[in-house]
């Protein structure tokens, strides 16, 4: 227990790893439920800075520099997060609130840690008024993000899988209500893995845009290669994972 007390906040590398490690394979990540997931990982910051206040009197020097990192190192995280959540497809509308929340509150609990750990006076005042601009700004991209995501109805019209079944073209209608829509053609590997708290599935990659409620023609020519609209394409240069 005296261990964790002294290393404490060299916790905030494990979000950083773990998401850096699922995007490198490629793969991005659907919580069993949006609404758990997003009060699990509010409650988990929340902790965090609690303890880390807590652990101060016995931090070692290297904690204390990951605590004065904290304002960078927990929103890094959060944003590697926000990229592994799906942002295309059916979910895309849950992805967009989890991610309008998760990151303003990881720049609250971080620079609660870094108002701890910090000494210097200029220190703490550069970085908070860093942060409460970087804040400002995310506020306002995040409103108009959610209200672009809000009030549209993602709907998978139609999958078709390759012979082998290792990947399958998605049709996603996004329907905007009086303002219109939009469909994206998304192709993807199909292989899942389920690690309790959610799905790790292969990151769908879009190669067409057109109008809402469009058709396609979809033909797969082999395992790794299909025409779409008359155009031949091949999966591997838009899927990446093994």
């Amino acid at each position: 227990m005296t261990y964790i007390k002294k290393y404490f906040n060299l916790l905030t590398l494990l979000p950083l790893l773990l998401w850096s490690a699922v995007l490198g394979m490629g793969y991005s990540f659907v919580p069993v439920n949006y609404n758990w997931f997003l009060a699990g990982f509010l409650l988990m910051h929340i902790l965090y800075a609690f303890f880390a206040v807590k652990f101060k009197n016995y931090a070692e020097k290297i904690s204390e520099v990951f605590g004065i990192l904290a304002p960078f190192i927990m929103p890094a995280g959060t944003i590697l997060l926000s990229a592994v959540l799906e942002t295309d497809g059916i979910y895309a509308k849950q992805s967009a609130i989890c991610a309008a929340f998760i990151l303003p509150v990881a720049v609250i609990t971080s620079l609660v840690v870094f108002f701890t750990y910090a000494k210097r006076e200029w220190v703490k005042i550069t970085v908070g008024i860093t942060a409460g601009f970087i804040l400002g700004i995310y506020f306002i991209i995040c409103a108009g993000f959610l209200f672009s995501r809000w009030f549209v109805a993602f709907e998978l019209t139609r999958s078709v899988a390759s012979p082998d079944g290792n990947y399958a073209i998605e049709i996603i209608t996004y329907d905007e209500g009086a303002l219109g829509g939009s469909t994206k053609v998304l192709v993807k590997g199909t292989d899942e893995i389920y690690i309790g708290l959610g799905t790790l599935k292969e990151r769908s990659h879009a190669i067409e845009h057109g109008r809402w409620a469009q058709e396609y023609e979809i033909i797969w020519t082999g395992n790794e290669t299909f025409i779409l609209d008359g155009e031949e394409y091949c999966v591997k240069d838009y899927v990446t994972a093994p």
